[in-house]
């Protein structure tokens, strides 16, 4: 979580970012950026398919990383 939460600190965000929030009734953190947004949105994903894509697929070995470290 650490290591997700410093990578998305490396991309543009709002003054009020607070990292990762806990998600009420359930066992589990979010960590939303509208730069991650954007990211995963280039990368051919959209809400509820968050799926392995062609864009995805291209990208470098740290573009796997990143995307299994933060979906």
């Amino acid at each position: 979580m650490a290591l997700a939460e410093e990578a998305a600190k490396s991309l543009p965000y709002r003054a009020d970012f607070a990292g990762w929030q806990k998600v009420s009734g359930r066992n589990e953190y979010r960590l939303s950026t509208a730069a991650l947004r954007n990211l995963a949105i280039e990368m051919g994903m959209q809400p509820g398919n968050k799926a392995i894509t062609s864009e995805l697929e291209q990208a470098s070995s740290a573009g796997y990383v990143g995307f299994y470290v933060a979906f």
